[in-house]
């Protein structure tokens, strides 16, 4: 008989899972045991994900959804009910950065919303549609993608990504008090400096002086963390080792925030 896994029997979403962190949790939470929903906008490198999962044996199906759309999140859930019948866990994971080196009044209306949907309301758009049926069940964990830029004072250039990241925290303390009587725990792991791709795909300006990019790196923290141990403090939350904890911003950051 194999090992038993952390998160055998239960059924877990996880958003943003084409690549990254959502990617490496996906692939995490499949060797664990879980049925994982993974959720993207983008179908090639999601639907290979699930591709790579179902060839080591887990199992995971793609949906494809944009979460900060609340009739694609519906969607997504209804899905997953459909698919096995409950939902144990909801990783919201989803995130996107705009006008990463712009002052605050030169961001434009349409960076600032486009950062605000997916980040912060996509977060909501998913507890709103899951909650139901953690609440039906009992049970459940929900676990946000926060970040160092919503509890520290950050670059300049992040004013819409830090306020939405700052409203993911604030909204997890909400969440874990209302929820708590219906055992629904509620956390947020607020990473620092990752190894991926998302702020690498936002081109430098000129005016970008090569003092502000050299401190545009994970400065003053031991090292930049990898998606995997991102995914594996998020598996930590997910089991049910931890007991009723809840309503918890967990820094993984190297230190940074502590300093």
């Amino acid at each position: 008989m194999g090992k038993a896994g952390k998160l055998d029997g239960k059924v877990a979403i996880i958003t943003g899972a084409a690549s990254g962190v959502g990617r490496a949790g996906a692939v995490l939470f499949a060797e664990e045991g879980a049925k994982v929903v993974a959720v993207d906008v983008t179908a090639d490198a999601l639907n290979e994900v699930v591709a790579g999962i179902r060839a080591t044996g887990g199992e995971a199906v793609a949906s494809i959804a944009d979460v900060s759309k609340l009739s694609d999140v519906q969607r997504m859930v209804d899905d997953t009910i459909k698919a096995w019948g409950r939902i144990d866990i909801l990783w919201n994971n989803a995130a996107i950065i705009r006008s990463l080196y712009n002052a605050a009044e030169e961001i434009s209306e349409e960076d600032w919303n486009a950062v605000i949907s997916v980040n912060l309301t996509g977060t909501f758009f998913g507890v709103k549609c899951v909650v139901p049926h953690m609440k039906r069940q009992q049970k459940g964990c929900i676990i946000n993608t926060a970040s160092i830029a919503g509890m520290v004072a950050h670059r300049v250039g992040r004013a819409a990504y830090v306020a939405s990241k700052g409203g993911i925290i604030a909204l997890t303390r909400q969440l874990a008090l209302e929820l708590g009587n219906d055992n629904i725990r509620v956390n947020a792991i607020s990473p620092g400096s990752v190894n991926t791709g998302m702020g690498k795909r936002v081109p430098r300006p000129e005016k970008v002086t090569f003092e502000y990019q050299r401190n545009d790196v994970a400065v003053d923290a031991l090292r930049v963390a990898e998606p995997i141990e991102i995914a594996r403090t998020a598996l930590f939350l997910a089991g049910d080792d931890v007991g009723p904890l809840t309503g918890i911003i967990l820094p993984h950051d190297g230190g940074k925030s502590s300093r």
